[in-house]
């Protein structure tokens, strides 16, 4: 089987205020590090993707507002396809 490994043994990947109404910032200390592209992916509780969007900067602004209020999850990949980090959220 080839399934991607974990990029980097030390990502403190951030996802705050949680929960919000909507809008929160995501911060990786891996992207100040290693300044390289990254993509985070956000999908509602059915799996459906309701955002995606390419990184290059430590920390940025999400702004989910057009959601309904529910759990989310995210996940964050690297260029190369690997798993940085993921996580759940809540939109109030």
């Amino acid at each position: 089987l080839d399934i991607p490994k974990i990029y980097s043994p030390v990502v403190s990947l951030i996802l705050y205020p949680d929960p919000n109404k909507g809008v929160f910032t995501s911060s990786n200390n891996q992207l100040g590090i290693r300044n390289e592209m990254q993509q985070m992916e956000i999908y509602n509780i059915l799996g459906e993707q309701v955002f995606y969007q390419f990184v290059h900067s430590s920390s940025f602004i999400v702004d989910l507002r057009v959601q309904p209020p529910g759990l989310y999850f995210y996940r964050v990949v690297s260029a190369q396809g690997n798993l940085i980090g993921s996580g759940k959220f809540v939109i109030e």
